[in-house]
């Protein structure tokens, strides 16, 4: 027993031989059962493990499928080539039926004795080969059925995720939440939603819109599930906006503690310890860490403009002032010009300094008096 075993997997990815229409469906079930375990597993791999692994297991699938039509094809004496024509629209249901049913010779042909000793041990009652053969069918036609649905599923899903980052790429500078809000109003997906209502909510704390901040992330946590990390998260957002910052930090810390790599948590717990309304949870220190994790995260112009503050209030002038650098030539806002001008007045660079606070008030950046007659003062 052990032995044929052993002749069967070694022959099993063979073209040689020939393989009966019982063995051809079992082979297929077995096939498209690990094809399916494989595909489920896939589809929980970060995206871009997902779309290399993807193609090579359908690569590996139709492989094998091609492999036992060929064997099939010997059983009634047809060349294996045949097998290729199961590609071809229509033309390939014609072959597909007679893979299924067709009876293979009798005595042995030119690719081999019909019988295989391995199978015929455990499978030698033809009422219990008809039976098992239609659950067999069955099975496949549901499974891909099922695989089809699942595919349009996902693909609506992916057209989501598409527009959704398209829509933020776009409003990556705009303070203006509405296009935002109108996604998360209408996307099915409670994640994207989720998400949409946290961004939006953020660009209205950035342009000090409190009320609507608060509206929007209570949107959002209607959607999140008791105890989970957004549920943390959004909680500590809302105590820090509500002015309850021991229950923000509470919050702030468990989310912390459930991911500590996320983006959002750690530029969350940066902007506490940097702008925290009571001067007891100021600690600069612990907002450059926390920010400097979110950048590397995520360097986008907000995280980066996140860092260079976080610089700037921590004494770190030359880091602040690179990073403001950096910004100047990706964003026009003279908001930058008037931070980099600050940087080089704390770097002792006062023709510098003057320079780019000057820029920004010909910009119409508003500022203190005494910054104004800085820029009017001869050096």
């Amino acid at each position: 027993m052990k032995k044929n075993i052993k002749i069967y997997l070694e022959n099993l990815l063979s073209t040689s031989g020939r393989i009966g229409s019982f063995e051809y469906l079992v082979l297929h079930f077995l096939s498209v059962l690990l094809f399916a375990i494989l595909y489920f597993v896939i589809l929980l791999l970060p995206g871009v493990l997902s779309i290399i692994f993807t193609p090579i297991i359908f690569i590996i699938y139709g492989m094998f499928a091609i492999i036992i039509s060929i064997k099939r094809f010997h059983d009634f004496d047809q060349p294996g080539s045949k097998a290729f024509l199961l590609f071809i629209p229509l033309v390939n249901i014609y072959y597909g039926f007679q893979l299924l049913f067709k009876s293979g010779t009798k005595v042995k042909n030119k690719y081999g004795d019909p019988k295989i000793p391995f199978f015929n041990e455990f499978f030698n009652k033809s009422t219990f080969h008809r039976s098992l053969k239609l659950l067999v069918i069955c099975f496949i036609f549901l499974f891909f059925g099922f695989l089809s649905y699942l595919n349009i599923d996902l693909e609506d899903q992916n057209l989501e995720i598409i527009e959704y980052n398209s829509i933020i790429e776009k409003n990556i500078n705009n303070t203006d939440p509405s296009e935002i809000l109108v996604f998360a109003e209408k996307t099915t997906s409670s994640e994207l939603k989720i998400e949409a209502f946290k961004v939006a909510a953020n660009k209205y704390m950035n342009i000090e819109d409190i009320d609507n901040a608060i509206i929007t992330f209570k949107k959002a946590i209607d959607l999140v599930e008791k105890d989970s990390f957004d549920f943390h998260l959004i909680n500590g957002e809302l105590s820090t906006l509500e002015g309850d910052l021991i229950n923000a930090l509470y919050n702030f810390e468990i989310a912390y503690a459930l991911n500590p790599n996320d983006y959002y948590i750690n530029s969350s717990l940066g902007w506490f310890y940097l702008n925290s309304a009571n001067s007891q949870y100021v600690d600069y220190n612990k907002a450059v860490n926390y920010l400097e994790y979110a950048y590397k995260l995520s360097p986008s112009v907000t995280s980066k403009e996140s860092l260079a503050v976080a610089y700037y209030f921590s004494d770190q002038f030359f880091k602040s002032r690179d990073l403001f650098l950096e910004l100047d030539n990706l964003i026009s806002d003279p908001y930058i010009d008037f931070s980099i001008g600050l940087c080089y007045l704390n770097m002792d660079n006062l023709p510098l300094a003057q320079k780019y606070i000057k820029n920004a008030y010909l910009d119409g950046y508003e500022m203190e008096d005494i910054y104004i007659e800085f820029i009017n003062t001869e050096i």
